[in-house]
């Protein structure tokens, strides 16, 4: 059963701290206008605004679905996210998030080919902080905390006694660079993320216990297209290399390199509300499919 949960939990992971990169480029991406000096702009106004300004709320939902190429195992996965964004002053930035996620696996273990299925529940909260050196360059840290449960059954056989759980740490780094090109408002970004988790079996599961943990980098572009009408055509692409990891025991290494790409829309329902549709995929990992759907709500006051 380890070498199942410890794979995908490395997988799903990056996954996760790569879509919450994602996330963070969005909400702080700056408007065009923004970007082209206009007269009569008014910026932050030092002892006149408060401290604390342009808060943001967002919640969203996300349809997940990822497979082992390397033997049977298929994971599903619905997430629900609520995160606080704000501004700092006049440069600094930070936001608050959570996920909360219900798994349902189908697999079969190395050992013995007998179908074994789990229901996992997990929970991640991130914090990021970022400073904006002008309107167009940025960096931002964060640090994020996940805890995972699990129960396992063979079906028509037994239910696996106890539960599986898990205790992950990540943090990580992010510089942007927000430029117009071509009619899209663009921002790329290279994050490195470093991830450690331990894993705590069932009773009887040999090991009982385990850790891993990998140094991932990322390069990823998000643009953003105006239609008009309040819609906005949104499209990314990224590139992940997995620097250094150390694999739970009895697990196949994941892929070292692979891209990703998502398109999707947003529309703006009212000059404070924005919605937004994505959807994302994997490409060219040899070792894991991944795809993900996911629709939030913006709200900005």
């Amino acid at each position: 059963m380890h070498a199942r949960k410890s794979l995908l939990g490395l997988g799903l992971l990056a996954v996760s701290t790569g879509l919450s990169a994602q996330t963070l480029n969005n909400s702080s991406l700056p408007k065009l206008e923004e970007i082209k000096p206009l007269e009569g702009v008014v910026g932050y106004r030092p002892g006149v605004d408060p401290l604390v300004h342009s808060w943001s709320l967002s919640v969203g939902y996300r349809d997940s679905q990822s497979s082992d190429k390397t033997r049977p195992t298929e994971v599903k996965e619905d997430g629900y996210s609520l995160g606080v964004g704000f501004k700092l002053g006049e440069s600094w930035f930070g936001r608050v998030g959570a996920e909360f996620a219900e798994q349902d696996v189908k697999s079969q273990p190395l050992a013995f080919p007998l179908d074994l299925r789990s229901k996992n529940d997990a929970d991640n909260y991130n914090v990021v902080i970022g400073y904006s050196f002008n309107r167009v360059f940025s960096l931002a840290g964060f640090y994020g905390q996940g805890d995972g449960s699990g129960t396992y059954d063979f079906p028509g056989l037994a239910t696996v006694a106890g539960s599986s759980n898990s205790d992950t740490d990540r943090y990580g780094l992010i510089a942007s660079a927000s430029l117009p090109v071509g009619g899209w408002l663009t921002t790329t970004s290279l994050s490195y993320l470093h991830s450690e988790t331990d894993q705590v079996y069932p009773p009887g599961n040999l090991p009982p216990m385990d850790s891993f943990e990998a140094d991932v980098y990322t390069l990823s572009t998000l643009g953003a297209y105006p239609l008009g009408n309040g819609f906005t055509a949104l499209a990314n692409l990224a590139f992940s290399h997995i620097g250094s990891q150390t694999v739970a025991q009895g697990s196949t290494a994941p892929d070292e390199n692979w891209f990703s790409g998502g398109l999707g829309l947003a529309y703006e329902v009212t000059p404070q509300a924005t919605v937004r549709l994505m959807h994302q995929r994997w490409l060219g990992n040899s070792t894991t499919a991944y795809r993900t759907t996911g629709l939030e709500l913006v709200y900005r006051f």
